[in-house]
C-alpha cells in the first residue's frame, strides 16, 4: 500500500487561533464511489432497469465521532480541525480504494463492494483490522469513534438524487441501527460479517497479528426497529 504525506489541521497548544500542521497519511489513487441507478420517473426504461437491478454484496460501515455535539461548544476553530483529522484518519486506515459514500452529520458511511475486498484476500479480516486501529488509536489529535459494520446481502446501488451515488437496502438500515448499540471505542457487527471474519482468521497464516478477533463477544439477540425477527449482534468491546 502506498502513502503520501499531506497536511492535516491541528490546533497548536500555545498559538491562540493560529492553525499549525501535522503530517497525515492519505492514499494515492482512491477509487470513486459506486455508480448508482438514478430513479428517474421520466425514464421510459426505468421499470426494466429496476427489474434488472441486482443486489451488490459487500460491507457497510458507519463510523461516528463520539461527543461531537459537545465538542462544538469549544468553537469552530477547535471542532472543525478535530473532525477533519478524525475523518482523515479513518479514511487513511481503510484498504485501498475505499472511500466514504456520504457524510451523515459527524458520521461517515462507507459501502465496500465485495469485489473490492474478495474473501480470497481476507477482506473481512483486513477491514476489521483497520476499524480496530481506528477506534483504538491513542493519538489525542483524533476524537473517539464508535463503529458499526455489516456484511450486506440486501444492498442496491440506487439513488433518488441525480449524479449522487447512494446505496439502499435492509442491510444498510441494519448497519445504521447497530451504530446506536456501539459505545465509545467499540465496533458492533452483524453475524454474517463475523462469520466471514472468523473464516478469514482461520485461514490466515499470521493470526498473531490479529489478537482482537478473540476479543469479539456475542452473539446476543436484539429486537431492532423495522426488523420482524431479532438480530444476532456481536461486539468488539472498548479497552
Amino acid at each position: 500500500m502506498e502513502w503520501n504525506v499531506v497536511g492535516a489541521f491541528v490546533m497548536g497548544a500555545a498559538v491562540g487561533s493560529v492553525l499549525t500542521w501535522a503530517k497525515h497519511r492519505v492514499r494515492r489513487n482512491l477509487a470513486m464511489p459506486p455508480t448508482s441507478l438514478f430513479f428517474d420517473p421520466s425514464d421510459p426504461l426505468l421499470r426494466e432497469k429496476l427489474e434488472a437491478l441486482q443486489p451488490t454484496r459487500g460491507y457497510c460501515v458507519f463510523s461516528d465521532i463520539v461527543g461531537s455535539t459537545s465538542l462544538k461548544d469549544r468553537g469552530l476553530m477547535k471542532w472543525a480541525p478535530a473532525i477533519y483529522n478524525t475523518f482523515s484518519n479513518v479514511r487513511s486506515l481503510l484498504p485501498t480504494g475505499v472511500v466514504p459514500l456520504k457524510g451523515l452529520g459527524d458520521a461517515l458511511m462507507f459501502f465496500v463492494p465485495e469485489s473490492l475486498l474478495p474473501s480470497a484476500e481476507f477482506g473481512a479480516l483486513r477491514l476489521f483490522a483497520a476499524l480496530v486501529t481506528a477506534v483504538r488509536d491513542p493519538d489525542s489529535v483524533y476524537q473517539e469513534l464508535k463503529v458499526a459494520v455489516c456484511y450486506c446481502a440486501d444492498a442496491y446501488e440506487l439513488s433518488f438524487l441525480q449524479n449522487v451515488p447512494d446505496v439502499y437496502g435492509k442491510d444498510i438500515d441494519l448497519t445504521a441501527r447497530l451504530l446506536s448499540r456501539a459505545g465509545a471505542r467499540e465496533v458492533v457487527m452483524n453475524e454474517p460479517f463475523v462469520l466471514r471474519l472468523r473464516d478469514d482468521f482461520a485461514r490466515a497464516g499470521n493470526q498473531e497479528q490479529y489478537p482482537e478477533v478473540s476479543e469479539v463477544v456475542g452473539p446476543w439477540p436484539e429486537q431492532l426497529k423495522g426488523f420482524a425477527a431479532p438480530v444476532q449482534l456481536y461486539k468488539l468491546p472498548a479497552r
